[in-house]
Formats: C-alpha cells, structure tokens, sequence
C-alpha cells in the first residue's frame, strides 16, 4: 500500500482532524455529563464518515485497503442517526421526550397510578382487629 497525495485526501484528512478535535473538546468539557459524552460519539462518527469517506479512501492506491475505508465510513454513517436520536433524548424540551428513555420515577409513578386492589366489604366493615 504506497500512499498517494491528493488534495481531496488532505481535505477530508483535515476535516477527520478538526471534527475529531471537536469532539474531544466537548468530551473534556464535563466528561460526567451523559449529553457530553453522546455529543462527542456523533462528532466522532462524523469525523470518521467524512474523514475516511472523503480523506483516508483517497490517500492509498491500493484497491483494498480503499475498499476497508469505505467499510469504515459505512459503518460510521449508519451509526450516526442512531446516536443523534440518544443524543436528542438529553436535551430539555417537548420534542425531544419521544427519544428519552423509560426512568425509574416515571416508572414509579405508573405504579403509582394502578387501582388498589379490590377488598372485600366484609373486611372493610369488620376493620382491623
């Protein structure tokens, strides 16, 4: 495998670097949060959609290796919504309560909600002893 410059390479090698930047930008800025850390794996899956697709595939000569970047890149294209919509689930709003998860109070409160059981009136009338 000989590597080949090409301005479309360099490109797409530079937009591989600056959106990977990005994202560890976002990680570093508080790694505790759950929406920081989904923001930074789309930014990742961008970067490496846009970078192999656009930067790695035209950097090789070799048919192979360019057929393995473009696997790369369709594997990371396709993740890419789905991690959109779990990013989408962390952020306030009406729209985006479709995309949350199930929590355990909202659980709790559609337990909450049930209908008691059904007592019968002999033991309601006698009460407790």
């Amino acid at each position: 495998m000989a590597l080949v410059a090409t301005l479309v390479g360099f490109v797409g090698l530079s937009a591989l670097a600056a959106v990977a930047a990005a994202a560890l930008l976002v990680l570093f800025a508080r790694p505790d949060r759950t929406q920081n850390r989904l923001l930074a794996l789309v930014l990742l899956l961008e970067a490496f959609a846009s970078g192999a697709g656009a930067g790695l595939m035209w950097l090789t000569d070799d048919p192979r290796s360019s057929y393995a970047w473009q696997a790369v890149t369709i594997v990371a294209a396709m993740s890419i919504p789905f991690a959109y919509l779990a990013f989408l689930g962390t952020l306030p709003g009406p729209y985006a309560r479709p995309f949350r998860g199930a929590r355990p109070a909202r659980r709790a409160r559609a337990r909450a909600r049930r209908p008691a059981p059904v007592v019968p009136l002999a033991a309601r009338v006698r009460g407790p002893r």
